[in-house]
């Protein structure tokens, strides 16, 4: 076997008529590569093996006629590849006349166990959350048998195994360590062990596992892959592990685009409010990518600012946003994985806007990368507009002779769900009467002619009342009050 030894046993006989000692020499012809040596041992018991205390010799003793001398020749191999050879000469000559000569010829031949061992991948290219199925194919090309063949796969950075994922062929294996050829993270931390056993000449077969890529594993990131396998040889010799050629197991991960836009809000506003949505947006994929950022809306035209400070409100260094990549739209720029940026959508709320109009803004923010991926937010503006209405009645009612006092009251109600404010409610003194000195009220309460304020004035024509606000489902009264002339 490769790197052992092998051993010859041989007799010299002197054949001759008298005693004579014989020298011995010795010729190696390397002819099938490698390096080889060999050494030559007095075999003091002929029993054809090298034994403890049997010394290296150069010559035989005196031997007499017909008298025998037992040698074992040791060839080690050094160095060589399976099925090399060595061819060794051992020459005995004669002391007694050097021109007596005889040579025995000795071949030995390197049996090897030549592990083909390779890792393949069936996605070279992965995206997080990918699982990967690898592949380790291995065959005996020597003329030995490997015994105890054991192939360790630790699970690279970046992944994970998939639990019971193991087979050998055909067969599934378990992950603990039962009666099986397979384990993980039992025979090795954080690897799959596959114990193949022996694997005579020409022996060959196909080990599988998956792994997924982890999540957030950014784009561009290699995930080498690697397998080592241990293996005696036929006599119980622990070999020089070998290591799979996993070339074609080296991964590198590709990216995938995941954009989010904040949470969806809703508020009230009047018409001629200022509503600002601020929203943020963040880049959830595993690489750097654009979004572009465009909005609908069924009530009135938005702006949308870069909100530097994340303050919530367009202020000293919000800028609009701008078209970065020269695609025609806006967008927040590269941002980088897990990036995220703040914007603020502004709009007034157009005058005259009906109470309970709704206005959904929706901002959505679309990746350059992968215009597929997108998401969006929704600002929802409820409109609180006052709906009013007014009232007038006169007591008494009907006819009525010159000389009688009338009292108009004028009831106004605000029907809507918005505050109206600074409400003004103007009458003329009717035709054919005088306005009675002192007779403005609000609510039932007196207040003066005079504009002191107190939101009641008669101006000499007319009278004139000011509220101050009018909530939502709320009304009011005043009252003046004339003479017929």
């Amino acid at each position: 076997l490769g790197g052992e030894t092998v051993s010859f046993s041989l007799v010299v006989t002197n054949t001759g008529n008298g005693p004579d000692t014989y020298d011995l020499s010795k010729a190696i012809l390397e002819t099938g590569g490698g390096v080889n040596t060999a050494e030559i041992y007095h075999d003091a018991n002929g029993n054809g093996v090298l034994d403890a205390g049997e010394t290296a010799v150069t010559a035989t003793t005196e031997l007499a006629a017909d008298a025998t001398y037992n040698l074992v020749v040791v060839i080690t191999n050094v160095s060589g590849v399976d099925e090399s050879y060595a061819t060794t000469t051992i020459t005995t000559t004669s002391q007694f006349d050097d021109s007596v000569s005889d040579a025995a010829t000795l071949v030995s031949t390197v049996s090897l166990s030549v592990l083909s061992v390779t890792m393949t991948a069936d996605n070279l290219t992965p995206k997080p959350g990918d699982v990967v199925t690898f592949t380790i194919y291995g065959e005996n090309n020597g003329t030995a048998v490997s015994k105890y063949v054991v192939i360790t796969s630790p699970i690279a950075a970046n992944l994970t195994y998939v639990p019971g994922s193991m087979k050998i062929m055909t067969n599934v294996m378990t992950d603990a360590a039962d009666a099986d050829s397979a384990d993980f993270n039992v025979s090795t931390a954080n690897a799959v062990t596959f114990h193949w056993g022996d694997a005579g000449p020409g022996a060959s077969g196909s080990l599988y596992y998956q792994a997924v890529v982890n999540d957030d594993v950014p784009a561009g990131t290699v995930i080498n892959n690697s397998a080592i396998v241990n293996f005696n040889n036929e006599t119980g010799t622990p070999q020089n592990p070998v290591s799979a050629t996993a070339t074609g197991a080296t991964l590198t991960v590709a990216q995938f685009y995941l954009v989010q836009v904040g949470i969806d809000k809703s508020v009230s506003a009047d018409p001629g409010d200022e509503v600002f949505y601020a929203v943020t947006v963040t880049n959830l994929g595993n690489g750097p990518d654009v979004f572009n950022t465009t909005y609908t809306n069924n009530l009135t035209t938005w702006e949308l600012y870069l909100d530097h400070n994340a303050n919530g409100v367009v202020d000293n260094g919000d800028a609009l946003l701008f078209d970065t990549n020269s695609d025609g739209i806006v967008d927040l720029g590269t941002m980088v994985q897990f990036e995220t940026v703040y914007i603020i959508a502004k709009a007034t709320v157009p005058p005259g806007t009906n109470d309970g109009r709704v206005s959904v803004l929706t901002v959505k923010a679309t990746s350059a990368g992968d215009p597929t991926v997108y998401d969006e937010g929704l600002f929802t503006v409820t409109v609180t507009a006052p709906v009013l209405s007014l009232v007038k009645t006169v007591s008494p009612t009907g006819n009525q002779p010159p000389g009688t006092t009338l009292t108009y009251t004028v009831t106004i109600a605000n029907s809507g769900s918005g505050l109206a404010t600074t409400v003004v409610i103007s009458d003329d003194i009717p035709t054919n009467t005088t306005y009675k000195t002192g007779s403005l009220k609000i609510g039932g309460a007196s207040v003066t002619d005079a504009s002191d304020g107190d939101g009641g004035t008669f101006s000499g024509h007319g009278i004139t009342f000011q509220l101050s606000q009018l909530g939502a489902a709320s009304s009011e009264t005043v009252s003046f009050e004339v003479v017929i002339n």
